[in-house]
């Protein structure tokens, strides 16, 4: 009796020792790496498809089924807001379609080019990354 009450102490230990590994692993929010070349290789289609002009301040998290991703994307400065809106939609879809089994919310910014490097003179880095331009 005490060593089939050992080998069921130590199944208990065992076991809930995995399920809060797993409870503790899904509350963390994870990137993919795969995603992030995925998400760059859309990004990147679309630019040599001339639907937009330029891309930066990728980010994506991933929390169990849910997945956010953020951008910003350089217009041409004559574009339309109705055309950029369209262009960024489509996009947005073909991001959508890279997690088919999660629930995605994709972020667009929209940007003009000619103004961005005047909107932005620092760039959009990490703020530990920036430099300092005093």
């Amino acid at each position: 009796d005490p060593v089939t009450a050992i080998l069921m102490g130590l199944n208990i230990l065992w076991t809930s020792g995995s399920l809060m590994r797993r409870s503790y692993k899904g509350l963390m929010e994870t990137v993919r790496p795969e995603d992030e070349r995925a998400l760059e290789e859309i990004l990147d289609r679309a630019v040599r498809r001339g639907e937009i002009a330029g891309w930066h301040e990728l980010r994506h998290r991933r929390v169990y089924a849910h997945v956010w991703v953020e951008y910003h994307l350089l217009f041409p400065d004559e574009l339309s807001v109705t055309e950029a809106h369209r262009r960024s939609t489509r996009l947005d879809g073909e991001v959508r379609a890279l997690f088919p089994n999660a629930e995605v919310v994709v972020t667009s910014h929209f940007e003009p080019v000619r103004e961005h490097d005047e909107a932005h003179p620092h760039g959009h880095e990490a703020p530990e990354r920036q430099e300092s331009h005093e």
